[in-house]
């Protein structure tokens, strides 16, 4: 961890601006702490999906495509946050899992539509309670 005293050197620094030590320990210790809270979130979700075959990654698709069935891989990705072509292997996954299919797109004749399937549709739903029970023990009963 950087210490005052790391902070105290750094300050006597012309190049590196500072604020009151008390002030930059406070915002490390909560962006520690905001750090943990999203990583043991992440690991009990993890643990929560596990039973149901479906990876964190593949459980947004699944989440996304509820919300708007038929998206293009690029779309996905901009909702998301990830490239292309890790999204492309996301639908590639979950298509050989049967809970995706790909669908021609009309608009576009060399791209393609991935479409939840009834099995991705029931995966969805049995893993939709258990990520709801997850934030509300992890986040919201904690509070």
């Amino acid at each position: 961890m950087y210490t005052s005293s790391q902070y105290e050197s750094d300050a006597k620094r012309p190049d590196v601006p500072m604020a009151s030590t008390h002030t930059t320990d406070w915002e490390l210790r909560l962006g520690f702490l905001i750090h943990d809270v999203s990583r043991l979130r992440r690991s009990a979700f993890d643990r929560c999906l596990k039973p149901l075959s479906v990876t964190r990654s593949q459980w947004w698709v699944l989440a996304y495509l509820s919300r708007e069935d038929g998206m293009t891989q690029s779309q996905l990705a901009i909702e998301l946050d990830l490239g292309k072509v890790a999204v492309g292997g996301l639908i590639d996954r979950l298509e050989k899992s049967g809970l995706v299919r790909r669908e021609a797109c009309e608009h576009d004749r060399r791209g393609a539509n991935a479409v939840l399937t009834e099995h991705g549709w029931d995966v969805l739903v049995k893993a939709a309670p258990t990520h709801v029970d997850g934030v509300r023990e992890h986040l919201v009963d904690v509070l």
